[in-house]
C-alpha cells in the first residue's frame, strides 16, 4: 500500500474513531474487512482499473496483470488468467513476453458486458471475443469488466461504437441487479451509474455527479465491483466496503437514495419491473445510436418478459434460454469440467467460449 492510501486510511479512520461511542464498532468492522482482503478465493497480480467520472471504471489503457482463484480461502491457485488491455481500454490476448503492445484497430464487431464475456479466470486469447477474431475471422473488440452492471456495460458500448463504428455489437446480458437504486430523491451519493424509479413509476438512467467519482477516489473509495479489476488492496476492503455498506443501510431505511446494496437488486417488484424496462430501452439505445446490429443473449431470461420489444426490430436478434440451450448449454454438458466452467470458480471456461464463438459467429452470418 503507497504512502498516500495509508495516509488516508489512517485519517479516514482516525476521524470515525473520534465520534463517541463509535470505537469499538470501528475496531470489529475493520477486523471483518481484513479478514475479507486476506481470506478472499481471487487474486490479481495487481489493479487494472481506472476511475471514471460517469460508468465508475472503465479497465486501465496499455495494463497488464493477471485473475488468480484458490481452491479454498487459504488453498493453492486453482486458475490463473493473463490480463492485457490496449490502448483504448479493450481486453486483447496477450502478446509474446517482452513484445510491445499493437496498436489497436477498428474493430467491426464489439462485445459488451460483464465478467462472463470478459473471460474472469481465462486467458484474452480465449476468449469468445478473441476467437470471433482469430477462429472465425471478424474483427473484433472486447469491452467488458468483472462486476459491470447492465448500465455499465451499455455505456461503455456506446463509447466503444464511437470509436470503433461497428456493424455488429455483441451483448451478453448480465450484472442488472448491480444497478438498481431506490429512494425519494434522485440519487447523487452514488460512485457508478444506476436506475432509479422516480415518482412517476418511471426509471431513469442516473450518473455520479460530476467530480464525485474522482474526489471519492483521492480519499480510497472505488465503486463497489471495482475489486474484480483487480482493486484486491486494503484501502477498498478498509475504507470503500465498510463505507458502501453503511450508505446501503442508510439507503433501506430511507434515509437517502442510491444503492441498498452494490450487488444485489434490493427494492420492490414495480421498481425491478420498471428498471428492467428501462435497460431493455437502454439497449436499443445502441443500434438507434450507433447504425450497428445488436445481437442481445440472455440465457438467464432476465429480458425475456420484454423479449417483444427486441423481436420488433429489425436491427436486433435476441437470443433467449431455448436457442443458447441448444448451441451452448447442451454441448457444455460433453465438455471436460475445466473447460467448462473455470474451476472453483464458476465462470465460463475455454471450451464455452469456443461454443459462444461459433454460436455469435452463425448468428453475424444470418444477419449479413
Amino acid at each position: 500500500m503507497s504512502k498516500g492510501t495509508r495516509g488516508k486510511l489512517v485519517a479516514f479512520w482516525l476521524i470515525m474513531l473520534l465520534i463517541p461511542g463509535l470505537a469499538v464498532p470501528v475496531v470489529l468492522v475493520e477486523l471483518w474487512y481484513l479478514y475479507g482482503y486476506i481470506s478472499l478465493r481471487g487474486d490479481y497480480c495487481g489493479p487494472f482499473g481506472l476511475i471514471d467520472g460517469e460508468i465508475g471504471w472503465t479497465l486501465k489503457p496499455n495494463s497488464r496483470s493477471c485473475i488468480m482463484g484458490k481452491d479454498a480461502a487459504f488453498g493453492d491457485i486453482a486458475f490463473r488468467g493473463e490480463v492485457t488491455i490496449d490502448a483504448e481500454g479493450a481486453r486483447i490476448p496477450a502478446p509474446p513476453a517482452g513484445s510491445a503492445l499493437p496498436p489497436p484497430g477498428r474493430a467491426d464487431v464489439l462485445v459488451i458486458g460483464d465478467s462472463f464475456p470478459f473471460g474472469y479466470g481465462i486467458d484474452g486469447a480465449d476468449t469468445f471475443a478473441a476467437r470471433l477474431e482469430t477462429v472465425h475471422g471478424h474483427e473484433t473488440a472486447l469491452f467488458a469488466s468483472p462486476a459491470y452492471s447492465n448500465a455499465q456495460a451499455m455505456m461503455l458500448g456506446a463509447r466503444a461504437a464511437e470509436l470503433h463504428d461497428p456493424s455488429v455489437i455483441v451483448y451478453l446480458v448480465s450484472g442488472w441487479h448491480r444497478a438498481v437504486c431506490t429512494g425519494a430523491t434522485r440519487p447523487t451519493w452514488i460512485l457508478k451509474p444506476c436506475y432509479w424509479t422516480n415518482p412517476s413509476g418511471v426509471a431513469e438512467l442516473v450518473v455520479p455527479p460530476a467530480g464525485f467519482v474522482e474526489r471519492a477516489a483521492a480519499w480510497g473509495m472505488r465503486p463497489g465491483g471495482m475489486v474484480g479489476a483487480g482493486e484486491k488492496t486494503l484501502g477498498y476492503f478498509l475504507i470503500s466496503r465498510p463505507v458502501s455498506r453503511l450508505s446501503g443501510y442508510l439507503v433501506r431505511l430511507g434515509l437517502m437514495s442510491g444503492f441498498a446494496d452494490d450487488f444485489f437488486g434490493i427494492a420492490s417488484d414495480a421498481e425491478h419491473d420498471a428498471i428492467r424496462l428501462a435497460s431493455v430501452r437502454h439497449a436499443l439505445s445502441l443500434p438507434a445510436r450507433s447504425g450497428a446490429h445488436l445481437i442481445v443473449l440472455d440465457p438467464e431470461r432476465i429480458y425475456a418478459v420484454h423479449a417483444e420489444a427486441f423481436e420488433a426490430r429489425n436491427d436486433v436478434t435476441y437470443v433467449g434460454p431455448a436457442p443458447w440451450q441448444e448451441a451452448v448449454g447442451e454441448p457444455m454438458r460433453a465438455l471436460p469440467p475445466d473447460e467448462a466452467r473455470v474451476p472453483h470458480d464458476g465462470h465460463f471456461g475455454p471450451g464455452t467460449h469456443a461454443l459462444i464463438a461459433a454460436f455469435v459467429d452463425r448468428l453475424i452470418r444470418e444477419i449479413r
